[in-house]
């Protein structure tokens, strides 16, 4: 119960404002769409050597965007197979009474038990005594 409280006190320790801070999902998108206007409007009136860098600048948003994909699938695959594993049935967690065998007894249930059994070994006891007393008369005779 105390590690739970102290994961969730960690959870709860990231500030709900520091999410604004955080860039935007749709960044690789907006930048990706600027720079195709841009090409589309512009690319006439600029020079080889900027529509080049342009060219540079689609090609690695376009990276980017691939890249946040793969992350995004990896996260998602991740998390599908925690979930899997912790769902999965633990096995040997359970312990089923079966025959005479009782997995809650109480004290005094115990305490019983030994009771019975040391007045069966000490009637065992007095019978081995009873029989090698008479077998020792019996050798006297």
């Amino acid at each position: 119960m105390r590690v739970f409280s102290q994961q969730q006190k960690q959870r709860d320790a990231v500030n709900p404002a520091f999410s604004s801070l955080l860039p935007k999902e749709t960044r690789f998108h907006q930048a990706s769409t600027s720079i195709h206007t841009a090409r589309e409007k512009y690319g006439d009136l600029m020079s080889s050597p900027t529509r080049g860098g342009l060219r540079q600048a689609s090609l690695v948003v376009t990276e980017a965007c691939t890249l946040e994909k793969h992350i995004d699938n990896f996260i998602v695959d991740r998390n599908r197979r925690i979930e899997k594993l912790s769902s999965r049935r633990k096995r040997g967690g359970l312990v089923r009474p079966t025959g005479e065998s009782h997995t809650a007894v109480s004290l005094s249930q115990i305490r019983e038990q030994d009771n019975k059994s040391r007045k069966a070994a000490e009637v065992k006891m007095m019978k081995a005594q009873l029989r090698e007393g008479r077998r020792v008369v019996n050798l006297e005779l």
